[in-house]
């Protein structure tokens, strides 16, 4: 497990982020180490030549693109970020099934066929046979189904495979232990190291698709692209046959909220894009409608994996478009208006993996 290793692994990056380091851009391949002289590189143009080059050659033209759908809001979390924490006196929401249903037939008729399910963490009003039915539900419309919900068994994610899943998206939120423990006052999700842990139980599992991250803002942010670049490379040596991906998620404003964290601009989120391309070409990086227009515009070729039209609350699609939202999203074109600019750009959108 990455848990074994991962406080001396951040005590090396600690020490080492400190001393000046630099990288030879012409060579073909980059290992874990060129990290740190690739975030102290200033060539962009040359690093993103490299990255469109190899993404041609991985990935061909395709841009993945799936929808999120969020069935429930009830959590029992204290995450200091998140709209959707215990302590906040908002509507909360379960869909039931015939909701679901509906919410489902509608992401189908946009062209999608690949979703994301999300639950607040709360394994007792979003129990572990909810989740479960949803799944099978899911598998009548969709092609490929994804799962960002509450820390699982590998058990659990036996029973979720069998049922039709496919992928896990999971983020470590900070791995910076001490603000870990700052921003995650209490709950299940506290456990810094059974969340670590959980991405493991899911690929031994048997999940084909695992998508991890940091919430950008928490911590130094030089320090988390470091360190998740490290657990990647980790998970790619010990489980190879995985496809994976990686999430740059940068904290928004959301609902109750206090803004205490980093700030990472547009042209260094693209760097630390660039950077980790270069080290594992083979990965997808995933960008969502967090981010707007523009900037996925700007990232479209370097981002292989996208959301779109994205609605962040529960039954946000066709039942309750007014309720709480986890965070805002600020990319609002509709599934054709991003379909027709992929297109336009010279890529080919698709909404479903490998079937």
């Amino acid at each position: 497990m990455f848990s074994k290793y991962v406080d001396n692994i951040s005590k090396y990056i600690k020490n080492e982020i400190k001393n000046k380091h630099s990288v030879n851009l012409n060579k073909e391949f980059f290992l874990i180490n060129d990290i740190f002289g690739l975030l102290e590189n200033s060539d962009l143009r040359t690093m993103a030549k490299k990255v469109i080059k190899n993404n041609k050659k991985y990935f061909g033209n395709n841009i993945f693109l799936y929808a999120p759908l969020y069935i429930s809001n009830y959590c029992i979390n204290g995450c200091k970020y998140c709209g959707f924490k215990a302590l906040n006196k908002i509507d909360r929401r379960k869909l039931n099934y015939d909701e679901i249903e509906k919410e489902l037939i509608y992401l189908k008729n946009t062209g999608i066929d690949h979703i994301l399910i999300l639950t607040g963490e709360d394994p007792i009003n979003s129990d572990f046979e909810y989740l479960n039915y949803t799944i099978i539900m899911a598998k009548k419309y969709f092609k490929e189904i994804s799962i960002e919900t509450y820390s699982l068994s590998q058990k659990e994610y036996e029973i979720l495979i069998n049922s039709g899943l496919i992928g896990v998206t999971l983020y470590q939120e900070t791995y910076d232990k001490e603000n870990y423990k700052k921003y995650h006052l209490f709950g299940p999700k506290s456990d810094y190291y059974k969340r670590l842990e959980t991405i493991e139980y899911a690929i031994k599992a048997g999940v084909r698709e695992i998508n991890i991250g940091a919430l950008l803002g928490l911590s130094n942010p030089d320090y988390e692209i470091i360190m998740l670049a490290h657990h990647m490379n980790y998970l790619l040596k010990e489980y190879p046959e995985v496809e994976y991906s990686i999430s740059f998620p940068r904290i928004k404003n959301a609902y109750n909220v206090k803004n205490e964290f980093f700030t990472i601009k547009d042209k260094r989120l693209i760097h630390y894009i660039l950077a980790l391309k270069l080290i594992f070409p083979r990965i997808h990086i995933n960008i969502s409608t967090r981010e707007n227009k523009e900037f996925r515009n700007a990232v479209l070729g370097f981002a292989t994996k996208m959301s779109v039209a994205s609605a962040t609350n529960v039954g946000g699609y066709t039942l309750y478009k007014n309720s709480t939202k986890q965070f805002e999203t600020d990319d609002n074109r509709t599934f054709e208006e991003f379909f027709d600019y992929i297109k336009k750009r010279g890529y080919y959108p698709t909404t479903v993996n490998w079937f």
